[in-house]
């Protein structure tokens, strides 16, 4: 696992604006912080970031490193159980978790870099289902 963070006052870098693309996303792994994981989500300017974690099982949104799918009308699918996320609002449209939505994380953009910023609440795990646990 390798941490692609710099730690400063202002927040953690997680990488260039360039590095997220819209197409397919980035998936960030962190050390030493309770975000293992960031997926973060590109739509023009605008990036939004969310805990790797699927509300449904609790199990990673991607499918292999840094790797994302999205439906053709560019929401987020889960590939465990194919639950689809709105980007924007990381609510679940479709699937097992209808109605729940993903861990949303205070990420911006700041001289063209992805910043997940320190005055962000301690983020909560997602509620998971026990009857789909393992």
């Amino acid at each position: 696992m390798t941490d692609k963070s710099d730690q400063q006052g202002d927040g953690i870098t997680l990488c260039a604006l360039c590095d997220v693309s819209e197409e397919t996303g980035k998936v960030i792994q962190l050390s030493d912080h309770p975000v293992a994981e960031v997926v973060l989500i590109r739509r023009g300017d605008q990036v939004f970031g969310y805990r790797n974690v699927c509300p449904h099982a609790g199990r990673s949104l991607s499918w292999g490193p840094d790797q994302l799918l999205f439906t053709p009308a560019g929401h987020l699918v889960c590939t465990a159980h194919g639950a689809t996320f709105d980007v924007r609002q990381g609510l679940c449209l479709s699937g097992p978790c209808l109605g729940a939505s993903l861990t949303r994380l205070n990420v911006t953009v700041v001289d063209q870099q992805v910043r997940l910023l320190p005055d962000a609440p301690e983020p909560e795990m997602p509620f998971i289902d026990p009857r789909y646990q393992n």
